[in-house]
């Protein structure tokens, strides 16, 4: 492919004895050569006459993942997966539905595993072809049943074996100097988990393909999360990175993938990369960079965590109020009038080192910038909201009840978290109550006057379990909370 290729494992031993087997039940020898001369020239300068063959070919023998893999694995040897090549096989899948489907599924991986252990002589047609046989696949993934997935996963680890060291600019891999290579490689994973990141023994079957390393291994495996970092993370910040995405609901979001943009080539703005997941982006900041301890305004030594880690879980955040509010739409709602009732005034707001006007002119901001406090210490935060509380800056106590619902999605409990000066990020379970709500009273009009009272179908937080202690809540007209009673 091109140079760092080089440096990989040369082409996977053939193990022929074991695969004779499963080819006797696929093709005859006078099958193979006319599948061959077929596909040669559907590589090429495609014909009718040639897609005729390799269609009755196909349509005809057995699916073999191990039978197919051998041929294709032999095809591949010699030859590149070609643009003419992909668009034969769209005519051929039309045709020949799953099963057809399921073979140019293995001639892909097999292509992919050919690129990646090229001898280097034709750098740019390897690439070219890696990238071909790339797309073929994620698009391919919209034609196969759910169900298909793991056998297109297996068929890429076997071609594959784990050698994208050199490609994939994976965390605990070698460097990837290469942006274009850089790229393939990132590719390569997202495509793979769109057949099937939601299963425990596909995962499993995606890092062994891509050869993970053993905290990216653990990472993925237990989170279904990616990190893209091309070196740039130390195996502290890997392990910090773990703890928190562990920490946090994976259906509460999408993320497929955690990238450090500028050692990994990409730009966040522009990424480059197709995936139905989401993408976060992340700074690799030194973990004995903390976070300030005026963040808990009433406390004499507020708490503090690594910048890295706290940083991290903002994005996040972001990433999870990017999933949860379509789908809850009075999350937004209760926001939107937060801010209309906190204004400009700094003490109304529990960061209150952030100036108001960045959530008045991007109201998305409110609440990541909440969970700063939040993962820093969850209960410190709720505390420092009941002190705003007792100063009757009342919208404080409100923020922190709306991140707790956000990060219930709409469960009846939501997630504590803590992070400790390492990195470390721990978590518990805080029950929640909640009271229906058909109608707030906008700020700045007296409740029943006018068109100040908005219509609302809402589950408003009444009362929450935190610090030993069960809370519970008046909430006003205007949706916050008026009063408390604890017992």
């Amino acid at each position: 492919m091109l140079s760092p290729i080089a440096l990989m494992k040369p082409l996977l031993v053939l193990l022929v004895a074991g695969l004779s087997a499963g080819w006797a039940l696929a093709l005859t020898s006078e099958q193979e050569t006319a599948l061959t001369e077929a596909f040669e020239e559907l590589s090429q300068e495609p014909t009718e006459e040639a897609r005729s063959e390799a269609f009755d070919v196909l349509n005809e023998a057995e699916y073999s993942q191990l039978a197919w893999s051998d041929f294709f694995r032999n095809f591949f040897s010699q030859r590149r997966f070609t643009t003419e090549l992909a668009e034969s096989w769209t005519h051929l899948v039309e045709a020949g539905g799953r099963p057809v489907a399921l073979a140019s599924g293995v001639s892909a991986a097999e292509a992919l595993g050919a690129a990646v252990t090229d001898d280097d002589s034709a750098p740019m047609e390897a690439l070219h072809s890696f990238m071909n046989a790339l797309n073929w696949l994620h698009g391919l993934g919209s034609v196969l049943d759910a169900a298909d997935g793991p056998e297109i996963v297996y068929a890429v680890r076997d071609a594959l074996g784990g050698q994208t060291a050199g490609v994939a600019p994976l965390a605990g891999h070698p460097p990837v100097a290469d942006p274009a290579i850089a790229r393939a490689g990132m590719q390569l994973a997202l495509t793979l988990a769109e057949y099937g990141r939601s299963d425990p023994d596909t995962r499993a079957a995606i890092a062994d393909a891509l050869g993970l390393a053993p905290t990216a291994r653990a990472i993925w495996t237990q989170t279904g999360v990616f990190v893209f970092d091309n070196t740039a993370l130390n195996e502290h910040q890997q392990t910090s990175l773990r703890s928190l995405l562990v920490s946090i609901p994976a259906d509460l979001h999408a993320v497929v993938a955690v990238i450090v943009p500028e050692a990994a080539g990409v730009n966040p703005a522009q990424p480059g990369l197709a995936t139905s997941g989401q993408l976060v982006y992340i700074e690799p900041i030194p973990m004995d960079v903390m976070t300030e301890p005026d963040e808990f305004l009433f406390r004499r030594t507020g708490p503090v965590a690594p910048e890295f880690t706290i940083s991290a879980a903002r994005r996040l955040t972001a990433a999870i109020q990017e999933v949860q509010m379509p789908q809850r739409p009075g999350l937004a709602i209760q926001r939107d009038a937060i801010l209309i009732r906190a204004g400009q005034t700094r003490d109304r707001y529990l960061r209150h080192l952030v100036s108001p006007s960045l959530y008045m002119q991007r109201p998305d901001e409110l609440l990541p910038s909440v969970a700063t406090l939040w993962f820093i210490n969850a209960e410190e935060a709720f505390r420092t909201a009941m002190d705003f509380f007792h100063l009757r800056q009342r919208e404080a106590l409100d923020q922190f009840l709306l991140l707790a619902d956000l990060f219930s999605g709409g469960r009846p409990a939501t997630v504590l978290h803590a992070t400790d000066t390492a990195g470390m990020v721990s978590y518990s379970q805080a029950p929640l109550s909640r009271t229906h709500v058909t109608k707030l009273q906008l700020p700045g009009r007296r409740p029943g006057v006018g068109s100040g009272a908005l219509p609302v179908d809402l589950a408003l937080i009444d009362g929450i379990q935190i610090g030993g202690n069960t809370w519970g809540f008046e909430l006003s007209h205007h949706g916050g909370v008026a009063r408390y009673r604890r017992r």
